[in-house]
């Protein structure tokens, strides 16, 4: 339902994109890895010209491992990757209107928060550099217009986004 951030337009990727086709369907998924999980729940539904869709997830992960062949150092010393614990939750919504066969409208909103350990950079004078808190929210909402033709489409996308990285001062 959406990204694990932003991509090079600003705005997030949609991962799942079919309009439904029933009155009501949804999905449940879970997917388990040595290191992280990710949970998503997704429900839609289709009445006469109308349809909705929204989805849920929650990904998790509470360490990485690094490679055998690593060598520890002092800043990192095991193979148990510093810092490298996330946690992201996301919640969409959409509806659409197929206002004729040609012409069809939808609205968006979106929402996502990651809260995550880094290998952390402190903020000096002779630097800049930063370090990140705690958490990232992206929020999103977007209008769609498409508009088919003989043999084209036309796909007109408003959008506006909000981000927030809390940054130490």
């Amino acid at each position: 339902p959406s990204s694990l951030g932003v991509s090079s337009p600003g705005s997030d990727i949609e991962i799942i994109s079919r309009k439904p086709i029933q009155n009501i369907e949804g999905e449940i998924s879970q997917t388990f890895s040595n290191n992280d999980s990710l949970s998503t729940l997704s429900l839609g539904g289709k009445n006469g010209k109308a349809y909705y869709k929204t989805a849920l997830s929650y990904y998790d992960r509470d360490s990485y491992k690094l490679s055998d062949d690593f060598a520890t150092t002092s800043i990192q010393p095991t193979k148990d990757r510093v810092n490298s614990d996330k946690q992201y939750k996301s919640a969409m919504a959409k509806v659409g209107y197929q206002i004729s066969d040609n012409d069809e409208i939808a609205f968006k909103i979106s929402t996502s928060e990651a809260n995550y350990g880094v290998p952390p950079s402190e903020i000096d004078s002779t630097s800049n550099r930063y370090k990140r808190i705690k958490d990232q929210e992206i929020n999103n909402f977007y209008v769609y217009y498409d508009k088919k033709l003989d043999k084209s489409e036309l796909n007109l996308r408003a959008y506006h986004d909000t981000y927030k990285d809390t940054l130490l001062e």
